[in-house]
């Protein structure tokens, strides 16, 4: 497959302050053509390493693992494993608000 494009605004659900903007539980979602499609995604740091899982509630899928997370200043990438084909997420972090 493929890899598609993913356009998101999450918004970020943090009680507490984190040294890395992304860590933590995000809420949002994306138009994928038919339908809105809302997840949640869950960050955390191992080591120098950031990894993350993603819940889609209203498609039955939780816990399901992100690839390729990066995150670079306020420039977070990663992929969402997602069938037909793999939709990427490249985006950046303002104010509490990770859009893309």
């Amino acid at each position: 497959g493929g890899i598609g494009l993913v356009m998101v605004v999450l918004i970020s659900i943090q009680l507490r302050a984190a040294d890395d903007p992304l860590i933590g539980d995000w809420a949002g979602g994306f138009d994928d053509g038919r339908d809105y499609v809302f997840f949640q995604l869950h960050f955390k740091a191992k080591g120098d390493r950031i990894s993350g899982t993603y819940d889609a509630p209203l498609l039955f899928q939780r816990g399901r693992s992100l690839r390729q997370v990066t995150n670079n200043s306020s420039e977070v990438s990663f992929e969402i494993p997602t069938k037909p084909e793999t939709r990427l997420f490249t985006g950046h972090i303002t104010n509490g608000v990770l859009s893309g």
